[in-house]
C-alpha cells in the first residue's frame, strides 16, 4: 500500500456557537475523513476549524458542502419531470437485515437540502447494501449517479455507480454494496457533519443534483 492509501487522519470541529467569533475549535470527523489524501484536506479543515457559523451557511449557499441544481435545458427537464424514487432502503449485505427505508422522495429533495435520520448501528456493518426502486417516463442511454462527500466545504471523498440503460415507462430496482471504510467513527461525532451529494446522470447529461444532510441516530 502506498503513502497515500495509508494516510488516514481525524479531524473535527464544532459549529455550536451561532455567533461570530474566531476562536479554534476542536476538530470533527467524517466518515470520509479517513480515507483523505495529503495535506490539503488538512489545510482546509483548519480553515473549517476557524470558520464563523455565519461563514459556513454562506458556504452551503454557494455549493460547498454539495449542490442542489436543476439544469436548465429542456432534455433534462423532461427526465426530470417524469423520473420518481419511489422507495429506497440501505440493508446489512451480509444479513439483509433492512435497518433505514423511506418511501417516495418528494420533488422537495431535488429543490432544497433535506435530512436523512440513519440508525447509528449501520455504522458497524462491514458492508452496507442499498436498493433504489425508481420509475422513469423517459429513456435513459446510461443512467448513473455521481455521489460527493462532503466535509463541510472540502469535498473529500467520490463514488460513481452506473446502472445502464433505462426502458422508458418502467419501473426498476437497483442494489449497490457499500464496502465500509477501516475504521468506525462515533455517531455523535459524525451526526449532522455530514452532507452527501448525489448527481443524476444520462451518460453525460446532468439531469439534477440532490444534497442530504446525514444523522445518525
Amino acid at each position: 500500500m502506498d503513502e497515500d492509501a495509508a494516510y488516514k487522519k481525524s479531524i473535527k470541529d464544532d459549529f455550536a456557537d451561532e455567533d461570530d467569533t474566531d476562536e479554534d475549535s476542536d476538530p470533527i470527523v467524517t466518515p470520509a475523513a479517513i480515507t483523505a489524501l495529503k495535506t490539503d484536506v488538512l489545510a482546509h479543515a483548519k480553515r473549517a476549524g476557524n470558520a464563523t457559523s455565519r461563514e459556513w451557511k454562506e458556504s452551503i449557499a454557494r455549493g460547498e458542502e454539495g449542490e442542489i441544481l436543476a439544469p436548465d435545458n429542456p432534455l433534462s427537464r423532461r427526465i426530470m419531470a417524469g423520473f420518481k424514487i419511489l422507495q429506497m432502503n440501505m440493508s446489512d449485505a451480509d444479513t439483509g437485515e433492512i435497518l433505514w427505508k423511506i418511501d417516495e422522495w418528494g420533488k422537495e429533495r431535488f429543490t432544497e437540502e433535506t435530512d436523512a435520520k440513519i440508525p447509528k448501528s449501520i455504522l458497524d456493518l462491514r458492508a452496507v447494501a442499498r436498493e433504489i426502486k425508481f420509475t422513469s417516463k423517459e429513456k435513459l442511454t446510461d443512467f448513473r449517479l455521481v455521489q460527493r462527500i462532503f466535509l463541510h466545504a472540502a469535498c473529500i471523498e467520490e463514488w460513481d455507480f452506473k446502472f445502464g440503460f433505462v426502458i422508458p415507462d418502467s419501473t426498476n430496482t437497483w442494489q449497490q454494496v457499500i464496502q465500509a471504510a477501516d475504521k468506525t467513527l462515533p455517531a455523535d461525532i459524525l451526526s449532522g457533519n455530514v452532507t452527501l451529494e448525489t448527481a443524476f446522470y444520462d451518460s453525460d447529461l446532468l439531469v439534477c443534483k440532490s444534497v442530504l444532510r446525514l444523522y445518525y441516530v
